[in-house]
């Protein structure tokens, strides 16, 4: 209650402080504006180390114990004097300029189409001309109104090769988009592919590099001790492979290996965006942290998995996950090395003995991993409103009516930044909403959608229906290669809604 207070009054003194400007012009507004806000933080007595790391601070900051500084919110000025719902320096994750506020012109929606999502890094394709073959097929890059834009999605995966390829690949990616004036949107995952860092995942072979029995603390175990530590893990994105073990996205080890390398990407997106004009940052559609983060779904375990190392894969077993049978779709439920870390326990998990992790538990590990990754970001200088998360596991639970998601939307409920979901099964419905609604939320993100209409009509029922929801960024639609490029409903519908939107 006294926090509330505090925020509110904060809104108050912003609201008086914009009318006043209006007489006394915007200097006095300003001025005015970061000594009241500066009195009310210093009044709540908060304050921060000099000592403290960036990221450290931001964490802080995102977990809500520590205030950003009034001169680190240009938008609350900008706000007030534009009549809008000032931002709250109390509150980082509104410390943004807001959607259609008009101070410096709306944000546009963005529909988006994925490349590359098996060839990541791969700085060859990343070309002006790779980048326009998107709207250049489909005719038209921007909406009647030019409030939505199409752009195109790449993915950067930050241990699938060293810092300097990530870092070229970005460049890449980055120059492509200036020269084309075509949208991107940024995946940075060091989840999903992390084949090369046998020096973090490779805990039980000696004979592979990269052993070490300490490895054991990095990997994903379906029980409550390190006797439980998977050595495999299988993927199904259209056919079932074989891939490294599921990652513990918490362990201190993973973590410091990943900083860096993240920190480096995100320093040089935050660079490049604030070197363009202000007439060409919608260039930069989101800068989208994890690629359906989680803590199995991408990387799931059989029963006596660990026997298949060495095996023909061949011979594997193979069947899809049935969410009729609980969080781990009727496998071993896989997590519980990162529910052990210290970030976990920090944040309020903490398991008793014997007793097994549930869907809300998943969901918060998930969000202390994502703010984490957030909080990086945010340190190396990309603007908030620019972050995007993409969580894994909103699969639907079978026959439940309406569309209820296996892992809750809370997962993606991040303190900064919009949240975003995986999207195959349906237009978001009465409980997405709900659940926004309760997390005083309207933005988010169909970070990975298609929901393949059987027409043109159908095309667009789907695509402007989800559109339509609360204050939707984008769609990304996977995948333009192979798949969406050759539905000429589905082109013809993304016309028809250039033309209307």
């Amino acid at each position: 209650p006294e926090r509330t207070g505090q925020i509110a009054s904060s809104r108050a003194v912003l609201v008086g402080i914009g009318s006043l400007a209006s007489l006394s012009g915007t200097f006095i507004m300003v001025f005015t504006s970061i000594i009241v806000l500066a009195t009310v933080l210093m009044a709540a007595g908060v304050t921060a180390s000099s000592q403290t790391s960036e990221v450290e601070r931001e964490l802080k900051l995102l977990n809500g114990t520590a205030e950003r500084h009034p001169s680190q919110c240009p938008c609350a000025a900008a706000c007030v004097a534009a009549g809008c719902d000032p931002c709250c320096p109390c509150i980082p994750h509104t410390c943004v300029v807001r959607p259609r506020c008009g101070v410096l012109g709306p944000l546009p929606q963005y529909l988006l189409f994925t490349r590359s999502t098996f060839q990541v890094n791969d700085q060859t394709t990343h070309t002006a001309a790779y980048l326009r073959e998107v709207a250049d097929s489909i005719g038209q890059q921007r909406s009647s109104t030019g409030q939505l834009l199409v752009g195109v999605e790449l993915l950067i995966s930050l241990f699938n090769s060293d810092e300097a390829d990530v870092l070229a690949a970005l460049s890449a990616v980055l120059n492509a988009s200036k020269v084309s004036k075509v949208p991107v949107s940024i995946v940075l995952d060091s989840e999903n592919w992390w084949g090369p860092r046998s020096d973090l995942w490779n805990w039980f072979d000696p004979t592979v590099s990269g052993y070490d029995p300490r490895n054991v603390a990095n990997v994903e175990w379906f029980g409550p001790t390190n006797a439980s530590a998977v050595k495999i893990g299988w993927r199904d994105w259209g056919s079932q492979i074989r891939v490294e073990p599921q990652q513990n996205v918490l362990s201190p080890a993973v973590i410091a290996a990943m900083e860096p390398l993240l920190r480096a990407a995100t320093a040089t997106i935050a660079t490049w965006h604030a070197s363009l004009p202000v007439s060409e940052r919608y260039l930069l559609a989101c800068v989208k942290i994890g690629w359906e983060a989680g803590l199995q779904y991408n990387s799931y375990f059989y029963p006596n998995g660990n026997t298949r190392v060495g095996q023909n894969a061949s011979d594997d077993p193979n069947f899809r996950m049935n969410f009729s049978k609980g969080i781990g779709g009727g496998l071993p439920v896989l997590g519980y090395a990162a529910a052990a870390s210290p970030m976990a326990k920090a944040a309020g998990v903490n398991l008793k003995p014997g007793q097994e992790l549930d869907a809300e538990t998943v969901a918060l590990i998930t969000r202390v991993y994502v703010n984490h990754l957030i909080a990086v970001a945010v340190a190396a200088g990309v603007p908030s409103e620019l972050i995007v998360n993409h969580v894994g596991a909103s699969n639907p639970i079978p026959h439940r009516t309406p569309l209820t998601p296996i892992i809750p939307f809370s997962s993606g409920f991040t303190t900064v930044g919009v949240p975003g979901f995986s999207w195959y099964w349906g237009v978001p419905g009465p409980v997405f909403v709900a659940a926004m609604t309760q997390a005083n939320r309207t933005r988010w993100a169909a970070a990975e959608w298609n929901l393949r209409g059987a027409t043109e009509e159908a095309w667009y029922t789907d695509l402007t229906g989800t559109l339509s929801v609360l204050d939707c960024a984008h769609i990304t639609v996977y995948n333009w290669d192979n798949d969406f490029s050759k539905q000429a409903d589905g082109i013809a519908a993304v016309r028809r809604i250039l033309q209307e939107w």
